[in-house]
Formats: structure tokens, C-alpha cells, sequence
């Protein structure tokens, strides 16, 4: 009944089951705690003990889905995600999601070529479509950002009980007003795009008079709206024409501003000169501002960077040096950067049209005047003429101005009357990217702080699992990346002694290489070596972070202190009603009525232990069961994720064996990995504090490997003339 329940997807609360599960794993959880206690002076010792445990082993098979039950509480991350706690306000969260996944071209430009109206991504496919990031304004995404920032401060510890309303009111209120916004936007581009088909289809069988009469009165107005409309139209395609650049350009200053942070939380204790906090909050304005320019990111990612810089700017650093919100929002922070690395700007690049003009079939939609012949004449690959997307995006712009030129394309032109303003505006922006600096250099010095933080934020995990004494051994050795070669040992012992049966098996086999890389990357500075040392970091890091993260428990951790509160509350009212008892009875004993003293302090620390486990209640509106979010991905795990086999590919990688098939065995994973990841986000996304971690994770190894296969081997130097035009 138990294995039923719990894992073929049924509800909760079973109807033939006279209990409530979720409190009974809990009570099963505490019952595995006490005989643990007892196990190793008493029970193991003799016969009726043995098979009391062997009977023990057989029931955790079915209440804890078949793990070890030493292995239930293998890490406890402090710094989970930020979520909503209520069904109201995860509402509002998805709600403001959605509307920033549609004013970005994320959805349009992952189609493959055969899908899109003419093979590109180009005007007429977008607005035909009404597509919201070419009908709706650079406020709509500029409030969407917004909206997701106060949702992000609402569930953080930043959020005081007197702004904790304003900020939840003003993210749901904002979010509809989106929407609505949105809806209004699209209707209208519909309206105006019948109104001038009705203009310009004027019936020629109608007799001269009329049809003069026609442009004679309303020529200038019908003009100038037609005029405003198409230009407008035009400056938002040129903005998402240099969507693939900025995005590639925004990678970066995420790593910037990530390894800034990570630097000052990991090396100087959360101690932050003046100077510093200066340049992290010019770092993140210039990232925000970017980004909501951005039409291949969706501004919602960018929630947690407005959030932190609100604080920042309102507070000081010194209100985060001793609170958790900056390491709460740096988690979701680095949420947000390693899922981009499923994104590839140069193949979107090549699927984007570089024409700007009003084509034919979005008036006229029976028009045989298409530009499908002339998108099919640029033939720049930027994958064979440069590594840089800056040179890409300008060989493809030269591209289209070069060939505008040509007789066949005459009507074509790179630059008219029609098309000036909007390449006006595309013209500073790439400018602008352009004369962008190159990041390397300010990227704190251009080592992976962020890689530091995630081994420190490993570590801390394991509280309970290590003694007081040794977790302060681990975390002041990551204080000190510079000298991990001379205390790798030290580390490594340390880690073994933990009663943590998943971390002592990855001792040697993923922990050791992950201390050595490590060490290497930081010794190591502007060179292919650096690049395949921070690769391994990421494999292996990524791979020790999963397995230590997979859910050990069939409860979800969102319900799992409500089932806590439930039965505490009973041994409360318990104890409450036993002292009730006493005082009675010795009342009229003596007529002196005092309690004793042991049942006193066991209310009180159960109403202490109630009171937390309030804080950690996530209330969901769902109807998938937890058990699929466990039974998914530690199928993932060891069909597509394995420890053995994924250090054994990173292995050939790096020596050069069987490259070729390693090759193709990396980029068949990495496919994998992406949809696994993509359906996960998607399927399971009212549980972001459990998956995004594992989603992360499963990227940072991603990101490894798609490292090394950059440095297996150079790309050919190529004439780019030759490639820039057939």
C-alpha cells in the first residue's frame, strides 16, 4: 500500500489508508533516528536485534523509495532558491514569466528554419505572427523586470514585515497590468495592420474620380500614420537583428558580475570597500540596462540582479555582510547564468534575417513580392569566419548593405528613406557593443570566484554530516584557493571522516580532481591551460553537487514540515494536557501546584522547533506528485549522469583518446541534458527549490564539457572574403 501510495503517482492521502503518509514517513524518519542510536551498543549484538534490522531494511525500501536511509540527509543546502510560499503568489510568479518569455525571441528563434514563414527569422514571420516582442514597448519588458524584482524581494529575508505587502501587491498588481498591456498592444497591430491593408487595396475598377477623391482628402494623414507605424516596426527588427550580440555580450557581463560578488563573499568575508561597492553596482546597472535591450533574454532571469541592486542602493552592504539575502539571491543569480549555456547566439545569428524593410506579404498578404530570394543571397557562416560575434554580426550586416548593391537586388536597398531612423538606432547600439569592453580583465582578475563559492556553498551543505570543528577546517581552506595543493590532504581526510556515505564514495574519484583543477586554475593565467583546468572544475563540481542534491525522500520538502507541525503539535497538546494533569492533582494534594520542570522546557523547545519549521513550509498548487520529481531525475541520474562514466568521457577529453567518438558521445549527452533540463523547468515548475539546484548543476557540467570540446582543436583559418559572398 505504502509503495502504491508513494511512488505510482497516487494522491497524498491515500482513501484506503487510515493515516496521513507524509506524517507517516516523518515518524518512520524519526523511529530510523532512535534505532540508529541503539543499533551499534545494542541491536547488532544480538539475534533478536539482527532481524528486528533486517525487517527495518526492508521497510526503508518502500517508505524511502528504496535508499539508503544513511543517505536521507546527505546535504541540506543553506541557500535554496528563492520561491513563493503561497499558491497566490506562485501564480503572480508564473504569470510574470510567461510575459517575459513572450516579449523575448527565445521561443521563435529556437524553431528550426523549416518552420519559420521564410526560413530566417525576419520581419514577416514576426509580424504576422503579432509576435510581443516586435508589438510590445521597452517599458512593458522594463516593468516586467520590475514585477519579477519585488516577487524576488517579497520571499527573501530582505523583505520586512512592513514592506512584505506593499512588495507582493505591487508584483501581482504589475503583472496584470502587463498582460493586459500586452493583450492591448497585440490587438492594436492588428487593427492598424487591417486599417492600412484597407488603404493601400484600393478597388482600381473604380471609376477615376473616386479613387482621386479617395487620396486627395486623406493622402497626408493616411501617409504619416502608415509613415510612424513602419518606422516603429522597423527600429524594434533592427533591435532584434543584434539580439545575438547583445546576448553573447551579456554572458559576459553576468561572469562579471558573478565572479565580483563570489570574490567578495569567498575572499574578503563578506567585507566590501566603498571602491568595490561602487564598481558591483555600476557592474549590474550596466548588465540590466543591456539586458532589457536584449530581445533574445527574457527580463525575468535579470530579477534577481534589479533586486539585489535595489538593496544594495537602499541599504549598504553593510546591512548584507551579516544577513543571508545576498547569498540567497547570488543562488538564483547563478541559476540564471549557468542555464544560458543551452543558448547559442552565432546559430541564431545565421537565422536571422538582415534585411530591414516592410516586406510585401505583411500588407499585402496574397503578394508574390517576398524577401525569401533575397535572404537566400548572404551567405556569411559566421561559425568559418570568426570565433567573435562582434565580427559575425558586422560581416552579416556588410553582407546585406554589399549585396543590396546588386542589380537583382535593387529594390533591396541596406540604407532608404524608410529604413534611416531604425538603422540609425541599430547603428549606435552596435557601436556601442562594439566599443564594449572585453570583460576578461575585470572579471575579478579573472579567476572563477563563482566555482571557489559553489565548493564553499558544498561544504557548508554538509553540516551535521561533519563536526562543528571540521566544517570550519573545510570552509577556511576555501578561503584560501592559493593554497589548496598544500591542504588538499587535509580536506580530503576531513571529508572522509563524514558520516555521508555519498560524499566519502566521491572522495577519490570526483573530490580529489575537482581540489586539484581548482588549485591549477588559480596558478594558472591566460591560457588553454586555465580553460581545460576550469572545464574539469566544472564536470566534476557539477557532477558532486547533483549526486549530493538528488532528493533522498519521497516527501516534498515544501510539505514535509507541514507533516512535522502536525505531529509536534500533538506531543505538544500532549504535554500540555499531562501538565494540566499534574497541576490538578497536586493542587489538590498540597495546594501548591508546580509543574515539573522537564515537561515545561519540552513544550517550549517543540513551539521553538514549530516556529521554524513555519519558515520552511512551501504551499503549492500542483497537481504532479513529489514522487515524479524523485523517481525522474534519479533515473536521469543514472542512466545520463553517472559518476563513472561521466569522469571516464571528461578523462578522454582531456588526454586526446578516442576523441572522435568522445566527441560524438559529449554532444549526444549534451542534447539530452538540454531537453531533460528544459522538460524538468517546465513540468516540475512549481518546484524551482528542488530542481533549479539539480537543473544548475546538470549545466555546470554542460558548460564543462562544452569547454573542452573548444579546446580539442582549432577552428581552420579561412579567407573571409571568400566566405562573405557566394
Amino acid at each position: 500500500l505504502v509503495e502504491e501510495t508513494l511512488y505510482i503517482g497516487t494522491a497524498p492521502d491515500h482513501p484506503s489508508c487510515g493515516f496521513e503518509i507524509s506524517e507517516f514517513v516523518v515518524q518512520w524518519i524519526w523511529f530510523r533516528k532512535a534505532v540508529c542510536a541503539i543499533e551499534q551498543c545494542f541491536l547488532a549484538n544480538t539475534d533478536e536485534g539482527r532481524t528486528l534490522l533486517a525487517s527495518i531494511s526492508r521497510l526503508d525500501n518502500f517508505v524511502l523509495g528504496g535508499q539508503d536511509f544513511f543517505c536521507l540527509s546527505v546535504i541540506k543546502r543553506p541557500n535554496l532558491p528563492l520561491v513563493p510560499r503561497q499558491p497566490k503568489i506562485w501564480s503572480d510568479w508564473h504569470l510574470i514569466k510567461r510575459l517575459s518569455h513572450k516579449l523575448s525571441i527565445g521561443e521563435i528563434s529556437e524553431r528550426p528554419s523549416a518552420e519559420l514563414k521564410n526560413g530566417l527569422i525576419d520581419l514577416a514571420t514576426m509580424g504576422l505572427e503579432c509576435h510581443p516582442s516586435l508589438v510590445g514597448s521597452q517599458g512593458s519588458r522594463t516593468d516586467c523586470l520590475h514585477a519579477m524584482s519585488m516577487l524576488y524581494l517579497a520571499v527573501s529575508s530582505a523583505a520586512t514585515k512592513t514592506k512584505l505587502t506593499y512588495f507582493l501587491n505591487q508584483g501581482g498588481e504589475m503583472a496584470s497590468v502587463i498582460n493586459r498591456q500586452l493583450e492591448e498592444s497585440q490587438t492594436d497591430f492588428r487593427k492598424s495592420m487591417d486599417s492600412f491593408l484597407c488603404q493601400l487595396n484600393v478597388n482600381m475598377e473604380e471609376s477615376p474620380t473616386e479613387v482621386d477623391a479617395f487620396f486627395s482628402t486623406d493622402a497626408n494623414a493616411h501617409f504619416q500614420d502608415y509613415s510612424a507605424f513602419t518606422k516603429d516596426l522597423m527600429a524594434r527588427f533592427a533591435l532584434v537583428q543584434l539580439a545575438p550580440l547583445c546576448e553573447w555580450i551579456l554572458v559576459k557581463r553576468q561572469c562579471e558580475v558573478l565572479r565580483l560578488l563570489c570574490r567578495d563573499l569567498v575572499a574578503r568575508k563578506g567585507e566590501i570597500d566603498a571602491s568595490s561597492s561602487e564598481r558591483l553596482k555600476a557592474s549590474i546597472g550596466t548588465l540590466l540596462s543591456e539586458g532589457v535591450a536584449c530581445a533574445r533574454v527574457g527580463v525575468a532571469e535579470l530579477g534577481p540582479y534589479q533586486a539585489f541592486l535595489w538593496v544594495l542602493e537602499e541599504q549598504g552592504w553593510d546591512s548584507l555582510q551579516g544577513d543571508k539575502f545576498s547569498h540567497e539571491i547570488l543562488t538564483s543569480m547563478l541559476f540564471s547564468s549557468l542555464t544560458r549555456v543551452w543558448s547559442n547566439p552565432t546559430s541564431v545569428l545565421r537565422k536571422t534575417s538582415m534585411v530591414l524593410e516592410i516586406p510585401g506579404e505583411l500588407l499585402f498578404p496574397t503578394s508574390e513580392d517576398t524577401p525569401l530570394g533575397r535572404s537566400k543571397t548572404i551567405l556569411v557562416n559566421p561559425t568559418k569566419t570568426s570565433d567573435d560575434l562582434k565580427t559575425s554580426t558586422v560581416l552579416s550586416l556588410l553582407a546585406d548593405g554589399f549585396l543590396a548593391k546588386k542589380p537583382l537586388n535593387a529594390a533591396s536597398a541596406f540604407c532608404t528613406i524608410e529604413n534611416l531612423e531604425a538603422r540609425k538606432v541599430q547603428a549606435k547600439l552596435l557601436v556601442k557593443c562594439l566599443m564594449s569592453e572585453r570583460t576578461r580583465t575585470h572579471e575579478a582578475d579573472g579567476q572563477a570566484w563563482e566555482l571557489l563559492y559553489l565548493l564553499k556553498d558544498t561544504c557548508k551543505s554538509l553540516r551535521g554530516s561533519v563536526t562543528d570543528d571540521q566544517l570550519h577546517v573545510l570552509l577556511g581552506i576555501c578561503e584560501r584557493p592559493f593554497e589548496l595543493k598544500s591542504l588538499e590532504e587535509l580536506f580530503l581526510s576531513t571529508c572522509r571522516s563524514s558520516s555521508n556515505p555519498v560524499l566519502v564514495s566521491m572522495v577519490e574519484s570526483v573530490l580529489r580532481p575537482t581540489l586539484c583543477s581548482l588549485q591549477s586554475a588559480f596558478s594558472t593565467k591566460g591560457s588553454s591551460a586555465m580553460t581545460m583546468h576550469l572545464a574539469l572544475v566544472d564536470i566534476y563540481l557539477g557532477l558532486l553537487r547533483f549526486h549530493l542534491a538528488l532528493p533522498r525522500s519521497i516527501l516534498d520538502p515544501g510539505r514535509k514540515p507541514m507533516a512535522k507541525i502536525s505531529l509536534m503539535t500533538n506531543q505538544v497538546a500532549s504535554l500540555e494536557s499531562q501538565i494540566a494533569s499534574e497541576l490538578l492533582s497536586q493542587c489538590m494534594a498540597t495546594g501548591n501546584p508546580s509543574p515539573a520542570s522537564h515537561l515545561v522546557e519540552d513544550v517550549s523547545r517543540l513551539k521553538k522547533k514549530i516556529r521554524n519549521q513555519h519558515h520552511k513550509v512551501v504551499a503549492r498548487d500542483t497537481s504532479v506528485p513529489f514522487s515524479e520529481v524523485h523517481r525522474e531525475f534519479h533515473e536521469f541520474a543514472k542512466s545520463f549522469l553517472a559518476v563513472g562514466d561521466t569522469k571516464a568521457l571528461a578523462q578522454k577529453l582531456n588526454r586526446g583518446q578516442d576523441e572522435q567518438e568522445a566527441y560524438n558521445r559529449v554532444v549526444n549527452l549534451r542534447k539530452t541534458w538540454q531537453a531533460f533540463c528544459v522538460r524538468s523547468s517546465q513540468a516540475f515548475c512549481d518546484y524551482e527549490d528542488v530542481v533549479n539546484p539539480l537543473i544548475a548543476d546538470i549545466c555546470l557540467v554542460a558548460r564543462g564539457f562544452g569547454a573542452l570540446l573548444g579546446t580539442m582543436s582549432e577552428c581552420p583559418k579561412v579567407n573571409l572574403t571568400k566566405h562573405l559572398v557566394s
